[in-house]
């Protein structure tokens, strides 16, 4: 004949399975929070105030932008003299560069089918250190994204 299980047995069960029900509603909040964190970090960003023209001449001239735009990879120098010399794709090509108020604007002989273009530029969303530029001109075309590196490493 079986025994009925006693009173302290019955509830040591229900106390590990309440346990467990705790545990998994605890980890499912964790779980969206996390996902929420992760949701609002780059929301935070896109808020974050672009560079003023000022902050942009200083970053830039003088220096090189390493990055991409459209998935290839991209490499502008920005002379203090106005020039600007890309590489895009393996590509080279030479134009003039200037700050228009709070934008940066170029236009070259082939790249960017020798359009002028502006952009805003964006403080890097991460630790990886890259601006984002968005295009703030009348054709609106791909973010070109990118690390500034000091000086002329491509010896243009």
């Amino acid at each position: 004949m079986r025994e009925a299980p006693n009173t302290q047995q019955t509830l040591g069960i229900m106390s590990i399975f309440l346990d467990a029900r705790r545990f998994t509603r605890c980890l499912r909040y964790v779980t969206i929070g996390s996902l929420l964190a992760l949701c609002w970090a780059p929301a935070a960003h896109a808020n974050a105030q672009p560079l003023t023209g000022e902050q942009i001449s200083e970053l830039i001239t003088g220096n090189a932008l390493q990055g991409s735009f459209s998935a290839r990879v991209l490499v502008m120098y920005f002379n203090p003299n106005g020039k600007i010399v890309a590489t895009l794709r393996n590509s080279p090509d030479s134009g003039t560069w200037w700050i228009k108020g709070d934008e940066y604007c170029h236009k070259f002989v082939r790249l960017f089918g020798g359009m002028e273009r502006c952009y805003q530029w964006h403080p890097p969303a991460s630790e990886d250190g890259r601006y984002i530029l968005k295009s703030s001109s009348a054709f609106k075309g791909k973010d070109i994204r990118g690390k500034i590196t000091q000086g002329n490493p491509g010896g243009y």
